[in-house]
C-alpha cells in the first residue's frame, strides 16, 4: 500500500468515527428533548381548573379531570406535586419520616375516596445505612370524590356558585443536606355544577 493510500485509508476512518459519534450524540439529544418534554406530569397530561399554589420546596398545581361536574357524578381532584432541584418528598408508609398526605375537609357537599400515590423511589441513606421510599421526581396524587345527590347541592345550583372542596397538603422535604421544617399547604377546588356547555 502507497503512502497515499495509508492516507486516503486513515482518513476514511476517521471521518466515519466522526459520523458516528455525531449520529450518537444527535441521537441522545433528541432523546433527552424528548425526555424533557414529556417527563414532568405536572403539566402533562393537561387538567382543568388548573391552579398554582405557592409552597416552600416544591411546585404545587391543583385541578381537576373534567371542567363541569353533575351532582351523584364521580370526580377526581388532582394535586401535581414538583420537587424543587436536589429536593425530596416521603411517601406514605414511612414510619420514621412526615410522609406527604393529602386530607380533605369534610363537606355534605361529596363523600371521599381513598387518595392514590403513585409508586415511590428507592433512596439509600448512607449516613443512617437505610433505605426509604420518596419522591424525588414530579408526580401526581389523585383524589376520588363522589358528589352529593341534587338535593345537597340545591343551594349552590340557584345560586351559581360552584362546588368548593377543600384540604391540606403536609409534607416534609429534605435535600442533600438537611431536611426543612414540617409544611402544611391548604388547597382549595372550585368546580362549576351542571353538565359540559
Amino acid at each position: 500500500m502507497t503512502a497515499l493510500n495509508r492516507c486516503y485509508s486513515g482518513l476514511m476512518r476517521h471521518l466515519a468515527v466522526l459520523c458516528l459519534a455525531g449520529l450518537a450524540a444527535a441521537v441522545t439529544t433528541t432523546t433527552m428533548a424528548q425526555s424533557s418534554r414529556s417527563s414532568g406530569p405536572i403539566d402533562a397530561p393537561p387538567i382543568q381548573l388548573a391552579t398554582d399554589v405557592p409552597a416552600r420546596q416544591l411546585a404545587l398545581r391543583t385541578g381537576v379531570d373534567r371542567g363541569r361536574v353533575d351532582a351523584g357524578a364521580a370526580l377526581t381532584l388532582i394535586v401535581a406535586v414538583a420537587p424543587r432541584s436536589r429536593m425530596h418528598v416521603y411517601a406514605p408508609g414511612e414510619p420514621d419520616y412526615i410522609p406527604i398526605e393529602l386530607k380533605l375537609d369534610d363537606s355534605r357537599t361529596f363523600t371521599a375516596g381513598k387518595p392514590v400515590y403513585p409508586p415511590a423511589s428507592n433512596l439509600f441513606l448512607p449516613a443512617i445505612g437505610q433505605r426509604v421510599h420518596v419522591y424525588a421526581a414530579p408526580f401526581r396524587i389523585s383524589q376520588p370524590i363522589t358528589v352529593a345527590p341534587a338535593r345537597a347541592l340545591a343551594e349552590l345550583a340557584q345560586t351559581d356558585r360552584p362546588l368548593a372542596i377543600s384540604g391540606t397538603l403536609t409534607y416534609q422535604a429534605c435535600d442533600d443536606a438537611v431536611c426543612y421544617r414540617p409544611e402544611s399547604v391548604p388547597l382549595q377546588w372550585k368546580i362549576p355544577i351542571g353538565p359540559a356547555k
